[in-house]
C-alpha cells in the first residue's frame, strides 16, 4: 500500500489564476525580484509562472542532489507568506540564511532512488 500525500502550494505554473493573487504572491518575493531585473521582468510579464524566484538561482531551478549550490542571501516577506497560508517551504538546495527569514530546517529527505535531496523548512512560530 502506498501513502498518498497532498500538498497545497502557494506557487504555481498555471495558465489561469487571478491577477490579484499574483500581486499578493509577488509581495513575498519582491526583494528577490528587485535584485535581478531579468527575474523581475520574467515574473511580471509571464503570467503562468508564479514561482519563488531567488536571485542567486536565477532561472535555474532543477538542482539534483549532487549539486553544491546553496542560497546565502534569501530575502522573503514571511509575513505575507503566512498571511497567504504558507507554513512550509520545500527547497532543492540549502537556505543558509533561513533564520533571517524566520525559517527552521525541519527535515532533509534524501532517498537513494531520487534525483533530488529535499530540504523542508517551517516558518517559526510566534
Amino acid at each position: 500500500m502506498h501513502n498518498i500525500m497532498v500538498f497545497y502550494t502557494l506557487d504555481t505554473y498555471n495558465n489561469y489564476y487571478l491577477l490579484s493573487y499574483k500581486r499578493k504572491f509577488r509581495k513575498i518575493i519582491s526583494k528577490e525580484l528587485d535584485k535581478n531585473a531579468d527575474l523581475k521582468t520574467y515574473f511580471d510579464d509571464w503570467g503562468g509562472r508564479c514561482y519563488f524566484f531567488v536571485n542567486e538561482l536565477g532561472e535555474i531551478y532543477d538542482f539534483e542532489k549532487g549539486s553544491r549550490k546553496t542560497i546565502k542571501h534569501l530575502q522573503l516577506n514571511i509575513n505575507q507568506f503566512k498571511k497567504m497560508g504558507g507554513r512550509y517551504i520545500f527547497s532543492a538546495v540549502p537556505i543558509l540564511n533561513s533564520r533571517d527569514n524566520n525559517l527552521v530546517l525541519v527535515r532533509t529527505f534524501n532517498d537513494k532512488d531520487s534525483a533530488w535531496k529535499i530540504y523542508l523548512y517551517s516558518v517559526k512560530k510566534g
